[in-house]
């Protein structure tokens, strides 16, 4: 019952955060090709590119780092990062810091699910937005003794308003 809940408002949190948060015109704006979300997803490459899919939200005592497929978000990965964490490596260990990946087929995937584990290197944070690198380890919310292996991880997103 209580990964039924976490992957209910795992979806929710993605699709509202994805939705919500939109700002720009991305039929008339040219992409920013700078800001970006990449890793690899058990050795797959998994590339967003552009300020429209690649993206960062401030909350009140938190940050996220996005990178979403596509305006669907038909597949989202997130890495959550408690606001009093600047610049270092920091753990994804708790409710506060941690990763979740949402893929295509509805799974829902996290750090927090069994033995996940795993590093985000915070290289600059400033008002505008964050860059760095993460590498961590995910299990799956409907099996936990299925994981994904994420890494060569890295971002430059700027935080939307």
């Amino acid at each position: 019952m209580k990964n039924s809940i976490l992957i209910l408002a795992a979806i929710f949190s993605i699709s509202l955060f994805t939705f919500s948060c939109q700002k720009e015109d991305v039929t008339s704006k040219e992409e920013n090709t700078e800001h970006f979300f990449k890793c690899k997803m058990d050795g797959q490459d998994y590339v967003i590119k552009g300020s429209v899919l690649a993206y960062g939200v401030k909350w009140d005592t938190d940050y996220a780092v996005y990178g979403v497929s596509n305006l669907n978000a038909d597949q989202a990965m997130y890495v959550n990062i408690s606001d009093d964490l600047g610049v270092g490596t920091h753990q994804l260990d708790d409710l506060d810091t941690y990763a979740l990946v949402s893929l295509a087929d509805g799974s829902a995937w996290s750090t927090y699910w069994g033995d996940g584990s795993g590093t985000v290197t915070i290289t600059e944070k400033t008002v505008t937005g964050v860059r760095g690198t993460f590498s961590f380890t995910v299990y799956n919310a409907d099996d936990i003794n299925e994981k994904m292996e994420i890494t060569e991880g890295s971002f430059n997103v700027a935080f939307r308003e």
